[in-house]
């Protein structure tokens, strides 16, 4: 469901999620709370990003990437290099694991943590680095992070990677698991 102007001014805290704009698996969330802040939760593929935004249609406060595989990272890519405009003012929180560990464990999506950390320097000093334990807010959204990426899992290491979120807003809570795979789950569970 698209969201009306009456949706955008009548206060109340909306989770939306966004339908792929292609044929593949994505993730894309939107929320939008009741004291006027939007905030992204990952975006999805490439060919998401003008039907993300188009939707946005204005600002975004934060956007959280909860890992670095394309299906979750690509449209907000894709916004910092053809939309930059579209993105001042915008905080941006990851905690993404190194390069070379993805480059031994899934060399297969290595291009995309490589394209992500030769834009960083468009946004570095707009970005948090989420780490386990911390809590943030924005407006009237808080969150916590449960996990971040633990390097000794050696499968499935991107999804593994995926940054645990337990989110409040008016007086609910989400988890938020990106890809979460059974190795960091077991261990989240723990």
């Amino acid at each position: 469901m698209r969201k009306t102007n009456e949706d955008r001014l009548n206060g109340k805290n909306i989770l939306y999620q966004l339908a792929s704009q292609t044929m593949s698996q994505m993730m894309s969330y939107v929320i939008e709370t009741d004291d006027g802040k939007t905030i992204v939760i990952d975006g999805g593929l490439r060919a998401d990003c003008d039907y993300l935004l188009d939707y946005i249609g204005g600002t975004i406060d934060a956007w959280i990437l909860t890992h670095p595989h394309s299906d979750h990272i690509d449209a907000f890519m894709e916004a910092v290099v053809k939309h930059p405009g579209a993105l001042e003012g915008t905080d941006i929180y990851y905690n993404f694991p190194p390069a070379s560990y993805i480059k031994r464990y899934e060399p297969e999506s290595y291009h995309t943590i490589e394209e992500f950390n030769r834009l960083l320097p468009a946004f570095a000093g707009r970005s948090f680095i989420m780490r386990a334990g911390d809590t943030y807010r924005v407006g009237s959204l808080s969150w916590e992070v449960f996990w971040e990426a633990d390097t000794s899992i050696t499968v499935n290491v991107i999804n593994n990677a995926s940054s645990v979120l337990k989110m409040l807003l008016g007086g609910k809570s989400i988890l938020i698991t990106g890809d979460l795979g059974i190795e960091a789950g077991d261990k989240v569970l723990a």
